[in-house]
């Protein structure tokens, strides 16, 4: 049972998500539309109502914000408006910034390389962020026949596209500009 409130947890996740976790009133519509809820340790509305109570050892201790790939049917569903693909973003800011346990390394490595990728070419090169994560988790084998399959259907290009670099840098300080952070953050926890 968690022992400390932390008062200021929803203000900080207000500020940087700009959404108001106040607003919901746990209708359960945002968990009841996640394609992924079967995975998560809590539900999207139980991670609202923790960050409203204060409860952020509670909510760190989940894998629900990691697990959230911003598809925002959440945020469609909900009747009150409230963007909550951005509150499970910066929920994963919060956890970097304060070096909180990754529950899953796995999908915070697939956001980094895939980050790192697109940040190189412009747009995802398949092909290289597959090699990236196998030398990374070294299961060289792993999905080995499905990897084959798609390159027998051209669904794997062997050369990456690569976009107009002036078009790139242009869209990359634009996004800058906006306050992003679009560095692909590391950490010693992998």
């Amino acid at each position: 049972m968690e022992k400390r409130l932390d008062l200021s947890f929803k203000e900080e996740v207000k500020e940087l998500s700009g959404a108001n976790v106040d607003l919901c009133y746990q209708c359960q519509k945002c968990s009841n539309g996640c394609p992924l809820l079967y995975v998560m340790d809590f539900s999207p509305a139980q991670i609202i109502a923790g960050v409203r109570l204060g409860k952020k050892d509670l909510v760190f201790k989940q894998n629900t914000f990691w697990i959230c790939i911003n598809c925002k049917t959440c945020t469609a569903r909900c009747p009150q408006g409230i963007e909550i693909a951005k509150i499970m973003d910066a929920l994963r800011k919060i956890a970097l910034k304060e070096k909180r346990e990754i529950k899953e390394k796995q999908i915070y490595l697939f956001y980094r390389l895939a980050l790192k990728n697109i940040l190189s070419f412009g747009r995802l090169y398949e092909l290289g962020l597959i090699l990236d994560l196998k030398l990374k988790t070294k299961e060289f084998t792993k999905d080995l026949a499905l990897g084959f399959e798609m390159f027998k259907k051209n669904k794997l290009s062997l050369f990456p596209k690569v976009v107009d670099r002036k078009k790139l840098n242009a869209a990359v300080n634009k996004i800058k500009k906006r306050g992003a952070d679009i560095k692909p953050q590391s950490t010693q926890r992998e």
